[in-house]
């Protein structure tokens, strides 16, 4: 099997040499082994643990969440206990978008009621900026 240094690593994966470091600092990525001359190498095997911590990233897992998914895995895990992180993250990123449209929904109604022809001290945005604290939905 072939061995690649970190930056040959880096450039097959299409990360920076600094972030796969970070993933091995953090646990993510098993210790690497060392050339005699200190060089950290890789086996192709670590190619698709490094596209799976992509992977989860992509779809909204942090980093300590993917070292759990991991874990869970190495452990050899029931299914359901992924299915249950998966469900979990699936209730964050449904918050996350429910707080997302009401700022966006409170911002649109400011930006409408504003013309741009009043002076800086009459606007109606950056009066509703100062007239009441939102909640956690943007109102």
């Amino acid at each position: 099997m072939k061995n690649y240094t970190i930056g040959q690593l880096a450039k097959r994966t299409k990360h920076t040499v600094v972030t796969l470091r970070y993933y091995e600092r953090m646990g993510l990525l098993p210790k690497a082994k060392r050339s005699e001359g200190g060089f950290r190498l890789y086996s192709e095997a670590i190619i698709p643990h490094v596209h799976f911590i992509a992977n989860a990233k992509a779809v909204g897992f942090e980093l300590s969440e993917i070292k759990g998914l991991l874990a869970l895995q190495a452990n050899h895990a029931h299914s359901q206990t992924v299915k249950t992180k998966a469900q979990e993250k699936i209730r964050c990123i449904e918050a996350k978008i429910a707080t997302l449209t009401a700022m966006k929904k409170a911002l649109t109604q400011w930006e409408q009621a504003c013309d741009g022809s009043t002076t800086i001290e009459d606007c109606p945005i950056l009066a509703n900026l100062y007239q009441h604290q939102l909640d956690n939905n943007g109102q």
